[in-house]
């Protein structure tokens, strides 16, 4: 795709940059080919080597894990990108209450959910 091509552009500028490995993985992700998910994950290791502290990376992981059916190394991974930043938006904290849920953790999944919708009641 073009999108892909400008981001190996910029990966020649800059090769040890994070960005273009999260912004491949979720290109990746987003095709939808199950062929393609190992690459996703791929680029989103990739990007947690080149940068620990890479919080989109690892939410991308979560994401990718969940759409695979594990859901227990989803959450986990939810929860590093929390620990790494607490404050991360919103929808990380709804990411970890889908996987609670389906993992059957009903009661706390349910509390998040209530701390998400009374955190955004103006909404």
């Amino acid at each position: 795709t073009k999108v892909m091509n400008h981001v190996n552009k910029a990966d020649r500028i800059h090769i040890s940059d994070s960005t273009s490995f999260v912004l491949k993985g979720f290109l990746v992700f987003f095709q939808s080919h199950q062929g393609h998910l190992k690459q996703a994950g791929d680029y989103f290791d990739n990007a947690k080597e080149v940068s620990l502290n890479c919080i989109t990376a690892t939410i991308g992981s979560a994401i990718l894990e969940y759409t695979q059916g594990n859901a227990k190394r989803s959450l986990e991974l939810y929860r590093q990108a929390l620990q790494k930043n607490p404050s991360c938006p919103e929808e990380v904290w709804a990411g970890m209450a889908v996987c609670l849920f389906k993992l059957g953790k009903l009661e706390v999944a349910e509390k998040i959910f209530q701390k998400i919708v009374e955190k955004n009641k103006n909404y």
